[in-house]
């Protein structure tokens, strides 16, 4: 069984459903747009089973304490963190899109009891734009003009990461008014002028 490649909808070549290329073209398939959206959702859906899945370097490593996380800037990456008991600090691994053909998918969990992988993701195509809290988030009030980092999912849990009186904080994903982005407004005014 082949599916298509994970850069978009519908390219080819053709690759085998057991990478995690295919598995993405598996959970793509009827979707009309491969955007950050998606990924969201193919995040939310691993980790919906992410006692069963395996990624074939991440076993071969045996690394423990497992987080994926689907890196959205430019381009999407895939990056992976994981520690060894024989080994101090953590061990990183991270693709491009076009390595995900090489990367080996296993349904049937990891060996030796280990844990599952923690499943998640960053999108910061929305880095630098302001918001407006619409909700205190601990000391800081609601109404508090912020600057985003990243939106976040861990699970199906989504989040805005954001900087506010020198703070990192996470919000929760209705608790942001998103100013426009810096091109809408643009578009806006060009609209006005015509």
């Amino acid at each position: 069984m082949t599916t298509h490649d994970a850069g978009s909808p519908g390219s080819a070549p053709p690759v085998p459903a057991r990478t995690l290329a295919g598995l993405i073209a598996q959970l793509g398939a009827g979707e009309p747009t491969w955007d950050q959206r998606f990924a969201r959702q193919v995040a939310g859906a691993l980790s919906d089973h992410a006692d069963r899945i395996a990624l074939a370097p991440v076993e071969a490593l045996q690394l423990d304490d497992v987080v994926v996380t689907f890196h959205l800037g430019e381009r999407l990456q895939v990056v992976v963190t994981g520690t060894r008991a024989d080994l101090p600090g953590e061990l990183t691994l991270r693709w491009r899109a076009r390595d995900l053909v090489d990367v080996g998918v296993s349904l049937a969990g990891r060996a030796g009891h280990r844990p599952p992988y923690v499943v998640c993701s960053l999108d910061f195509t929305v880095a630098g734009r302001r918001g407006e809290l619409t909700q205190p988030v601990g000391p800081v009030p609601s109404g508090q003009t912020v600057r985003v980092r990243a939106r976040a999912t861990i699970g199906r849990r989504e989040e805005w990461r954001v900087q506010a009186l020198g703070r990192a904080l996470s919000v929760p994903i209705d608790g942001l008014r998103l100013a426009p982005a810096p091109d809408d407004v643009a578009d806006k005014a060009g609209d006005a002028s015509t």
